[in-house]
């Protein structure tokens, strides 16, 4: 496509060039014949002077007369001559039909002559019509005593030329431009063929249909754009992949805490469970669901853009310490000891209150699901950034497992299942920060949350 745009844009512009010669002729039409003009002028008076230069080297006056004839004959494009003497006969040319031809212009030139009206490098309007440029001259011969030369040309050649030379670039110009015309009209109707096409497929995908794009090179679409229109089909198929990847490990995931609500609810029914115990049961069911769901609605905020108070003030010491009281009453039954380390520097960043909260609550309870005693939260501030670590001592992440943390629904080696870590990462990077993890040499794994400090 693009050869092929930069061809066309090639021959426009040297059709450009060939209509200039056309437009310089037709807007500078006098410039070109006072040119003519003076070049006539030059051959006239080359003419006269050669006239002058053979009648001084040449005493013979029949042998003068052969060569200005061969000289003219040699030399016509110049301009024609006539040598008239003291009475005004014809002299040169010297055959019959030359000098019968030529007699009533001898004529006219002998009275402008007599009436000193004839003069050099001027112009000269016969009776008939005709407009001449004249060189006159005279000189003297013993054989012939004093003889007029009348060098003349006929400028209605001149203009002829002219003429002619315009004509045939104006005929160019028309040409080109009927050219450049066309290859516009032609370009128009491939680029709407093109974007008729291209809008038939982008329809096409709106339904669903996963085909690759049929856009046939002949009407101008190049294979990049073609390759762009499969990428975002494949990146389409993929999302949808996704999306019902997440759909159905979603729906599996409330069956099964539906599940054991149920079989809870019906083991205190038969006495298997005490109302305590399978109320306690039936809590840490729901609260599963209501932090699936709640996972969920902060990542379609994130997705869509529409999260609100994205630009508050927030401590983060303060932000930790309110995360860890709701989630102590988890650790206790697990008999994890969480634990926030002192901070230094400026600990304030700005973002959003409740994606603080996502980030933090999905850190510290995968952080207590994993850990054999404690939990540990530091935070630090260094070159205007702020780094949240978030550690236990459990025993890491598999190789197999780490590439995979953050994508949505991910089942584990020990079979856990969730889009926790996933709204996490998606929403550091919505408060313009990120999120990594890593294992911790001395066992358990690492969290490393960072953003920018205020």
């Amino acid at each position: 496509m693009k050869k092929r745009f930069s061809s066309v844009i090639i021959l426009i512009l040297a059709l450009i060039l060939l209509s200039i010669p056309a437009i310089m002729v037709f807007f500078y039409r006098s410039e070109f014949e006072n040119y003519e003009i003076g070049v006539i002028d030059e051959h006239l008076a080359d003419v006269r002077d050669h006239v002058r230069m053979f009648s001084e080297n040449t005493d013979n006056k029949s042998r003068f007369l052969q060569i200005l004839s061969s000289y003219m004959t040699r030399y016509s494009d110049r301009g024609a001559l006539l040598i008239l003497d003291e009475d005004y006969t014809i002299v040169f040319p010297e055959d019959a039909p030359s000098r019968e031809a030529r007699q009533d212009l001898a004529d006219e030139f002998a009275e402008a002559i007599q009436r000193g009206t004839l003069q050099n490098s001027s112009y000269f309007d016969s009776e008939e019509g005709l407009c001449f440029r004249v060189a006159i001259g005279s000189l003297v011969r013993e054989d012939s005593g004093k003889l007029y030369t009348v060098a003349y040309y006929d400028t209605d050649r001149s203009g002829f030329q002219i003429d002619r030379l315009e004509s045939i670039y104006l005929q160019i110009a028309v040409f080109s431009v009927l050219l450049i015309l066309f290859v516009i009209v032609l370009l128009y109707w491939n680029y709407y063929r093109y974007m008729q096409l291209l809008s038939e497929e982008i329809l096409r995908i709106g339904t669903g249909d996963r085909a690759p794009a049929a856009i046939p090179v002949s009407v101008g679409a190049s294979e990049t754009v073609r390759r762009s229109v499969n990428a975002v089909m494949e990146q389409l198929r993929l999302t949808e992949n996704r999306r019902d990847t997440l759909v159905r490990a979603v729906i599996h995931f409330i069956r099964n805490h539906l599940m054991a609500v149920d079989g809870y609810a019906q083991g205190m029914e038969t006495g298997v469970f005490s109302p305590g115990e399978a109320a306690a049961k039936i809590r840490a069911e729901s609260f599963a669901m209501e932090d699936l769901l709640y996972n969920l609605s902060v990542r379609s905020y994130i997705r869509e853009q529409t999260m609100p108070d994205n630009d508050e003030v927030l401590y983060l010491p303060d932000e930790i310490e309110d995360c860890l009281s709701k989630y102590r009453r988890i650790a206790d039954q697990k008999n994890v000891v969480l634990s926030l380390l002192p901070g230094s520097g400026d600990l304030s960043a700005r973002g959003s209150k409740r994606l603080m909260e996502t980030v933090l609550g999905n850190l510290v309870s995968n952080a207590i699901r994993y850990a054999s005693s404690k939990v540990t939260v530091s935070v630090q501030e260094a070159d205007g950034q702020i780094t949240v670590r978030v550690a236990d001592d459990g025993k890491g992440v598999s190789d197999k497992d780490m590439p995979h943390l953050f994508q949505p629904m991910y089942k584990g080696a020990k079979g856990n299942i969730g889009i926790g870590l996933s709204v996490a990462l998606d929403a550091a990077r919505y408060m313009n920060g990120d999120l990594r993890a890593e294992n911790d040499p001395q066992g358990g794994a690492v969290f490393i949350f960072t953003l920018p400090a205020t």
